[in-house]
């Protein structure tokens, strides 16, 4: 193999491992990175996650009695999606933020697609609460943001 075919080998298996990354795409077999034998697997998985259109879904917010539609993408982590589509589900003092789809609470690092999330699904998302108080600022909390429960 010459230097550039190996050049550019190394360029694809470095921009196969980083969209593998940005998709949280697990090497299989536990393996710790790219390698011969999971170089393909991970390829295809990361194929099949660009073809992936977004969805579009109906989220709730029971505690301001509102809903809104929100695209979110079947790969993505819950927590990741949320945190880009409603403004202030992780904002600075926000804890008890959680999803429930099903009547059931989802751990925010699940991905749409394990939970067999589709198009038009609806899902609730509470964005818990925000407290501050005078008594709780300091150097480390310059707006007295309490992140107790």
């Amino acid at each position: 193999m010459g230097a550039c075919a190996a050049k550019e080998e190394d360029v694809e298996v470095t921009q196969l491992r980083q969209k593998a990354q940005q998709f949280g795409i697990a090497m299989p077999d536990g393996a710790a990175t790219l390698n011969d034998s999971n170089i393909d697997a991970v390829r295809a998985e990361v194929e099949r996650y660009e073809k992936m259109p977004p969805m579009s879904i109906t989220c709730c917010l029971p505690d301001d009695g509102e809903e809104r539609e929100i695209n979110v993408r079947a790969w993505e982590q819950i927590g990741d999606s949320m945190q880009r589509e409603v403004v202030g589900f992780f904002a600075i003092g926000v804890f008890g933020a959680r999803v429930s789809f099903g009547n059931m609470d989802q751990e925010l690092s699940q991905r749409w697609e394990d939970l067999g999330v589709e198009e038009g699904a609806t899902v609730s998302a509470f964005l818990g609460k925000v407290r501050r108080g005078p008594h709780l600022k300091n150097d480390a909390n310059p707006l007295g943001v309490w992140l107790g429960g």
